[in-house]
């Protein structure tokens, strides 16, 4: 194969051109039988079923699986199975992170445990310290400005909070990562820092402080559909019923918890700017 490489053609310049000519009997060969293993020895060359190169896409686009392989090939770009977001949705993935678990049992894991601990110790004690600049050490003020706040700001507040909050925490979890340790993770800082915007808004744009039932319900707001939902995804076999259910919570948990940030801003606190407002006059 050496000695051929610059004298067959390749017509795209690379190596699967050159492959293409180096075995250009190969689509005229029988296909290789391991209960017949005699006719290695009357032919040159042999192909290979889809058992033993299975391209996932056969799979995630006919919904099932037609043939059960033994060699399976990741070719998707951004679903390849050591990214930690692709688990529960996409199944296939589990089989190759099942090889992952066996062969980090042998050569040990790579996950840099300390520097991710040094990374989120970084972050929280980051979040607390401009919690305590911004929030804490802030003037009180005794003002009508949440009586102010228009209905489109209301309405799409929350929306920018779960944005940055998702964008935030999507970045600091490592891709590689063990699934499970990963979505801990991402879910942890995303209702950290969803809970530091409430904190940060209300004392801010609305002048008034949030109580820590307030905090514990938006962080169990994220909490609770997430792990409800990844369970679920996890337990549901068929591919098209995990995909629409998939979406269904996406839509589902944004939509509700947008709903969750503004009773939690606004509801109080209208109320209490209603009774101000009575005890001015």
């Amino acid at each position: 194969m050496s000695e051929q490489k610059t004298s067959l053609k390749s017509y795209d310049g690379g190596d699967q051109g050159f492959l293409n000519s180096y075995y250009n009997d190969l689509k005229f060969s029988p296909m290789f039988n391991p209960l017949n293993l005699s006719s290695k020895e009357h032919h040159r060359s042999l192909r290979l079923s889809a058992i033993y190169n299975y391209d996932i896409g056969m799979y995630y686009l006919s919904g099932r699986m037609l043939i059960e392989p033994k060699i399976i090939h990741y070719t998707l770009v951004f679903l390849k199975p050591w990214i930690w977001w692709t688990y529960p949705m996409f199944d296939l993935n589990w089989k190759w992170l099942e090889v992952r678990g066996k062969m980090e049992k042998i050569h040990g894991r790579e996950d840099d445990i300390i520097s991710n601990i040094l990374i989120e110790t970084i972050v929280m004690v980051s979040i607390f310290g401009a919690y305590l600049i911004t929030c804490l050490r802030a003037p009180q003020m005794t003002s009508e400005c949440s009586t102010n706040v228009r209905n489109c700001e209301k309405r799409f507040i929350g929306f920018l909070m779960i944005g940055f909050s998702f964008l935030i925490s999507f970045a600091l979890t490592p891709e590689q990562m063990w699934p499970t340790h990963a979505w801990a993770l991402f879910t942890f800082n995303m209702a950290t820092f969803l809970s530091f915007f409430l904190a940060f808004y209300s004392k801010h744009r609305l002048m008034t402080d949030l109580s820590f039932s307030s905090f514990l319900q938006a962080a169990l707001a994220v909490i609770g559909p997430i792990l409800l939902a990844w369970n679920c995804l996890y337990f549901i076999e068929n591919l098209g019923r995990r995909y629409l259910c998939g979406i269904l919570f996406i839509a589902g948990f944004i939509l509700g918890l947008n709903e969750i940030i503004k009773l939690i801003l606004f509801s109080k606190n209208c109320r209490q700017f209603r009774y101000l407002s009575l005890r001015k006059q």
